[in-house]
């Protein structure tokens, strides 16, 4: 069985794709990571396995003729025998594009099987898609094993990052993608009764100390809100940066060993990386109860909360600030390393492709 999981070579900035290449390869699988190889007429796999629709495109908005063109290699690769699958990473892209959305349909239409990352996707696609006849599979999200450096303790990744040491840490990872998620995050860290809390959001100011911006007066503004709002905040132990700074993933074992809980900072989400990524570091994880994330943190006792409710946010964060001496981030470590790794996700991986090949 030839593989292609359809990602571009050399991107180090997601993970996600090349510890499953490497968990495939571990078990003898001839595995391929190329954008290059879907679009080559010359090439073909036995399974091409597509995670982001936005991917095939290079993250750019598709014209009408490369969505055809889409159409098009689809219809070819189904000829040839080749079986589609499609990881549900998104409901829908974060920004939306009418073309972008075709190719998630498109994607959608021509898949085989449609993996899940819990139940909610499974049922929510199939009440948005009644007539759609594709299989689908449950496999949830695997932890990052021998990506990053675990071992790291508190004491020196706050030194290493410049946070005082009697603080308690709350980490907002990743890019804030809209102001309501700003607001919410800040309102409820200012309203939760902890002791002596920080808030460490590293991409969150829309803002940027380098502005790319084409006009001037937009470069100016962009500057301004930059230093003034990173002024401003650090005066109420909020420490953020642009959401244009990216962490590499060097850096990144530094920030969750800084923490003391992990806060996913949504409004809407279906998934996140941010999870697994907490448990791996054995910290508490805190989220909205929306999509699979609800699902996944009752399971383990992890807080979830309602993100239109200020009162529902502070009360999470306040009982993990309780459970932080229970040993949750601990069991939490337990729980990822028995059912979320990279080898028994594979193995899920490579039953589910069984099921659909002809082979």
């Amino acid at each position: 069985m030839r593989i292609l999981l359809v990602f571009r070579e050399g991107l180090d900035d997601n993970l996600f794709v090349y510890t499953l290449r490497e968990g495939f390869r571990k078990k003898g699988f001839e595995v391929e990571c190329s954008l290059d190889a879907f679009w080559n007429e010359n090439s073909f796999y036995d399974i091409i396995h597509i995670q982001w629709p936005e991917e095939l495109f290079y993250w750019n908005a598709p014209t009408d003729e490369l969505l055809n063109k889409l159409d098009q290699r689809f219809k070819v690769l189904k000829r040839k025998g080749a079986r589609i699958v499609y990881t549900r990473h998104n409901v829908c892209p974060h920004y939306l594009d009418i073309n972008v959305q075709k190719s998630y349909e498109l994607v959608q239409c021509y898949s085989d099987l449609i993996v899940h990352m819990g139940e909610y996707s499974k049922y929510e696609f199939i009440n948005r898609y009644p007539e759609s006849r594709v299989e689908h599979v449950i496999i949830p999200h695997h932890i990052y094993e021998g990506c990053y450096n675990e071992f790291l303790t508190k004491e020196e990744s706050r030194l290493y990052l410049n946070i005082p040491q009697n603080r308690y840490v709350i980490l907002a990872f990743g890019k804030f993608r809209h102001w309501d998620e700003i607001y919410m995050t800040i309102k409820a860290f200012l309203s939760c009764s902890v002791s002596n809390k920080y808030l460490l959001a590293p991409r969150m100011l829309p803002f940027s100390k380098n502005p790319k911006k084409n006009k001037f007066h937009k470069k100016i503004i962009s500057l301004i809100g930059y230093y003034f709002f990173r002024y401003i905040l650090k005066l109420i132990n909020v420490d953020c940066d642009s959401s244009e700074v990216l962490i590499s993933n060097e850096n990144l074992a530094y920030y969750f060993s800084a923490c003391d809980i992990v806060f996913i900072q949504r409004t809407k989400i279906l998934n996140s990386g941010n999870v697994p990524l907490a448990f791996l570091f054995k910290r508490i994880a805190i989220a909205p109860a929306l999509g699979n994330l609800k699902e996944i943190l009752e399971k383990t006792g992890n807080p979830v909360f309602n993100p239109t409710q200020n009162c529902s946010i502070k009360k999470a964060i306040e009982n993990a600030y309780s459970l932080s001496t229970t040993g949750l981030g601990e069991q939490n470590y337990i729980f990822a390393k028995e059912n979320l790794s990279i080898r028994k996700i594979c193995d899920c991986y490579v039953e589910a492709y069984k099921k659909i090949s002809i082979l």
